[in-house]
């Protein structure tokens, strides 16, 4: 689907959880509690998204990972609620918290299975870590690529580092970094003997639309 079509599917839907007859205080409660409903929706709630992270032995851990998916998930739908042109500052600014969220994300997990299949401390910097995952067989060639082309993403933190590089747009910068974290985060499942996790019954897009409209 494009922008505008993303925009008014997200409209009819939110609009349909608010009753015709509110106005005031109470109409703006319906319209917050319909704003939370839909940034929620097809995301994992506590409980699947720590099944997610099913290989992370410490609960802690594993608690505070399925905290910081949901949170960047959660920042995705935000921006299809309070959708701006590609080309607005909130636009850039929203699309840059989903890259370093997942970023953090896959580099944590990364980690943390490196730590719980080998003696040796895991090392300090994300690219050391995919090398080293690479290595233990944790990652393939082509998952590591993922991997490495995430980090470069969540190097879009680095604001120095930015000048003069494309603008990042949610459909295609989000969905790329998306798509590496669930590579990443299969590839981590896989090595811990787990089976592969289904992401997203959310519609893809450009199908699904009427399906939206009518739940």
């Amino acid at each position: 689907m494009t922008e505008r079509s993303d925009k008014r599917v997200v409209e009819a839907t939110i609009a349909a959880w608010i009753p015709a007859d509110l106005s005031g205080v109470e109409l703006g409660e319906k319209v917050i509690e319909a704003v939370d409903r839909f940034a929620f929706r097809y995301i994992e709630d506590p409980a699947t998204a720590e099944r997610l992270f099913g290989f992370v032995k410490s609960p802690e851990e594993r608690e505070h990972l399925a905290s910081a998916y949901r949170g960047t998930r959660w920042q995705q739908k935000i921006g299809l609620v309070l959708a701006r042109p590609t080309d607005h500052d909130a636009h850039h600014a929203q699309v840059r918290a989903q890259l370093i969220g997942y970023g953090a994300i896959a580099e944590a997990a990364l980690r943390i299975t490196l730590a719980q299949n080998g003696r040796d401390a895991p090392p300090n910097d994300f690219d050391g870590i995919i090398t080293k995952a690479k290595a233990a067989g944790i990652l393939s060639k082509d998952e590591a690529e993922s991997a490495h082309n995430l980090r470069l993403y969540r190097n879009r933190v680095h604001l120095f580092l930015d000048s003069g590089t494309k603008s990042l747009i949610a459909q295609r910068d989000a969905l790329r970094a998306f798509t590496a974290l669930v590579t990443v985060l299969q590839a981590c499942r896989k090595r811990a003997g787990l089976g592969e996790w289904s992401f997203g019954s959310e519609p893809a897009e450009g199908e699904g639309a009427d399906e939206a409209l009518l739940d």
